[in-house]
């Protein structure tokens, strides 16, 4: 992990992210105190459970988050935060714990705020405590799907729901039509986003692959035919 500091307002995702309506005496503060901290791939930027000492904003790259799953003690990837997304914040409201484990699915540069930051915009900010509440409103309903979907949905009807939601994150349309899902992914990490075991998780692939409805390349997902996708979800 490398450091540096960094003003707020040089960042290229700046006017995307949470902090773009803060006052000129908030941004001033910020850039006297965050860090940007660097990760590389596979590192742990935080663990589920230890105590939070502030959160982050992710500046580049990608942010695996993974909770424990109570009723067999698996981590389950629930969530991929990208660019400008903030990591972290639910601690504060959570008995000061991380609720999650966050770990670099790919080299990745975050920019750290200490918790008597997040307490100065929460109190100051009118426009920041708005931002996340509806945050965090969002991010339940969120793991409440995503709870439902475990409960209630056999495993390929969760991939379907996983290929759509990566296809509008990451899809790139191909010369040949195809759609490139424009992430790498290991099918380990593709079955802890299931729920389910490496094993099931192969065969429902190697099934939809059989079915001429996607291909895999190095790490990477190939959708053939999107209306496919639709109709097996319908």
């Amino acid at each position: 992990m490398k450091s540096c500091i960094s003003d707020c307002r040089e960042c290229v995702n700046f006017k995307n992210g949470v902090f773009k309506n803060l006052s000129n005496k908030a941004l001033k503060e910020i850039s006297k105190f965050k860090v940007n901290n660097f990760y590389k791939k596979g590192q742990t930027i935080f663990h589920e459970g230890r105590v939070s000492f502030g959160f982050y904003c992710i500046k580049s790259g990608k942010v695996k988050l993974e909770k424990i799953m109570m009723f067999n003690d698996r981590r389950f990837i629930y969530k991929i935060a990208n660019p400008t997304e903030l990591i972290g914040y639910q601690s504060f409201f959570m008995g000061e714990k991380y609720s999650e484990t966050a770990e670099a699915l790919e080299d990745t540069t975050v920019c750290f705020f200490n918790k008597d930051l997040f307490y100065y915009f929460i109190n100051e900010e009118k426009n920041f405590a708005f931002e996340i509440f509806n945050l965090m409103t969002k991010n339940l309903n969120y793991l409440l799907n995503k709870s439902r979907d475990l409960a209630c949905k056999p495993v390929k009807e969760r991939f379907i729901d996983l290929l759509i939601e990566l296809q509008k994150l990451y899809g790139v349309k191909q010369a040949d039509g195809t759609i490139k899902i424009n992430i790498s992914l290991t099918r380990n990490e593709l079955s802890s986003m299931l729920g389910a075991t490496t094993e099931t998780t192969v065969r429902v692939i190697s099934n939809f692959v059989a079915e001429n409805i996607i291909e895999t390349r190095k790490k990477k997902i190939y959708i053939k035919d999107l209306r496919i996708i639709f109709d097996n979800l319908n």
